[in-house]
Order: C-alpha cells, then structure tokens, then sequence
C-alpha cells in the first residue's frame, strides 16, 4: 500500500516542520465535535490533509505522485467511513497513534498503523455501502 510505505520511509526524513505540520491538523481534529454535521464534514476533509501532511515528507517523491493520484480516485469513500460519532472517535485514536509512531520515526510500526487504520476505514464503508445499496 502507497500510504504506508511512504509514510514509513516520511518519518524517517520528516523535520520538525514536516512534525509540526501532521500535529497541527491532528490538534484540530481533536477540536472538532463528533456529534455536529459540519464538524464531521470538516473531519473528513482533515482526514485527507492529515494522511497528505504524513505523505510529503517521503524522498521519494514518485510514490508521493502515486499516493495522490490514489487519492483522487477513492476519496468520496471517506464520507462513507466517517458518518458516525464512533467513527469520528475511532478514526481520531487511530490518527494519535499514528502520529505517535511517526514522530518516534517507527517506520515499521507506522506503517502498519497505517494499514490496520485503512483496513478498519474499509470495514465501516464496506457496511455503509452494503446499507446503502439495500436501501
């Protein structure tokens, strides 16, 4: 996966700035209320700065290239994965973690926080896609 990869090779070259940048969207994250529809559609949109903010610092800058256009492809299914306060709060931990393990410069642990918060981000819309097609 892009977003893993790149994110684990980003910490290990990511600055103080780089640093500053990932906790400034993770603090206003934290800000936003779970339970108001236009927090949640701001979260949504933090979401994807948070992961691009994670991204940037990586050297190679052809998987920053591939990650982005992965983006543009499968960004809608975030609305998908973060309709309800848990998700708001679950996505939320998962982000601190991540955060954790980036600024320790963990690769390896980055990097499979990042997968397991992607595949808990599929589960959600997999069941709200499934309950949409239904309706």
């Amino acid at each position: 996966m892009t977003r893993s990869f790149a994110s684990g090779l980003a910490c290990m070259t990511a600055t103080e700035e780089d640093q500053k940048k990932v906790k400034e969207v993770l603090l206003e994250m934290k800000e936003l209320n779970s339970r108001d529809e236009d927090s949640m559609i701001r979260y949504r949109n933090l979401n994807h700065l948070f992961h691009s903010r994670l991204v940037t610092p990586c050297q190679n800058k052809y998987l920053v290239k591939m990650h982005e256009n992965a983006l543009k492809r499968v960004k809608w299914c975030y609305n998908l994965s973060i309709l309800r306060s848990r998700d708001f709060i679950i996505s939320y931990e998962e982000h601190k973690e991540i955060f954790k393990a980036f600024i320790s410069r963990n690769r390896l642990l980055v990097e499979n926080l990042i997968r397991e918060h992607v595949a808990n981000a599929g589960i959600r819309f997999q069941a709200e896609y499934e309950k949409k097609k239904e309706a």
